[in-house]
């Protein structure tokens, strides 16, 4: 079918998505859940009437009531949940009716078993073998980005566009020369990019219109090409002021 990583990633559930127990791994004091008695081990087989197995489960259905209560003017009787839980060392479970915060939130912790220490493995290249190393890894940048490309005249391209806050966003808190180096390379491939297309006063739009006086054998007017330029550049302002507004809506709101 005709599939890809956006649709995949914002479909519920998700396409592909690691599966995790609805095993409590803490209780946040004096949360909800605290004042209801539930433990730190116990696993959650039901919330609201409907059965779970995994935090996935769970995530779907609290976040469906969560944006339902916080849409809607509603009194505090009715931010009631009810959880069936099993408790340490219990073989029968328990129903618990417990009043979420004002977070809608119930106050716990879950259990993740994906959260160890993995050992980290560090690898130098000489002078030599610095290079093929370098170009393999350039090459396998490189295609990501032009597969990436098929994204830019999309809804979801277009609300990934920025300016100086999304490029300066980008960079990591902490120094990486690796990240730096990259980032620069992504935003020279970018701009190379956006140069080449066919659009008034960029190098692709000079291309274009000479191909057009080779297929015509005559040049273009003056005139005709006075207002092409003018076109253009307000093109690229539209460009840039969508930039600094998708920012401004990012950052700011």
């Amino acid at each position: 079918g005709d599939l890809n990583m956006l649709t995949m990633i914002k479909e519920q559930p998700r396409f592909i998505e690691v599966l995790m127990p609805s095993l409590i791994d803490s209780i946040v004091p004096g949360s909800p859940a605290a004042k209801a008695g539930l433990q730190a081990g116990s696993r959650v087989m039901a919330y609201n009437g409907k059965q779970i197995q995994t935090i996935n489960e769970f995530s779907i259905i609290a976040g469906t009531q969560q944006d339902m209560l916080a849409s809607a003017s509603v009194a505090d009787s009715t931010k009631h949940a009810s959880v069936v839980v099993l408790q340490p060392g219990r073989t029968v479970a328990d129903t618990v009716q417990l009043t979420l915060g004002k977070d809608y939130k119930m106050g716990i912790m879950w259990h993740n078993p994906m959260n160890k220490e993995y050992a980290t493995a560090h690898e130098e290249y000489g002078l030599l073998a610095s290079i093929p190393a370098g170009v393999s890894h350039g090459w396998h940048v490189l295609t990501g980005y032009v597969d990436d490309l098929k994204y830019l005249f999309t809804a979801d391209g277009a609300k990934s566009v920025g300016s100086f806050a999304t490029i300066g966003d980008l960079f990591p808190k902490s120094w990486d020369w690796c990240m730096f180096w990259e980032l620069t390379a992504f935003i020279s491939l970018m701009l190379a990019f956006i140069n080449i297309l066919p659009i008034p006063a960029l190098d692709g739009g000079h291309a274009f219109f000479l191909l057009c006086e080779i297929v015509m054998r005559r040049k273009l007017s003056d005139k005709f090409m006075e207002r092409a330029q003018m076109i253009g550049m307000v093109l690229l302002m539209a460009l840039m002021a969508f930039a600094l507004f998708n920012d401004f809506c990012r950052f700011i709101l």
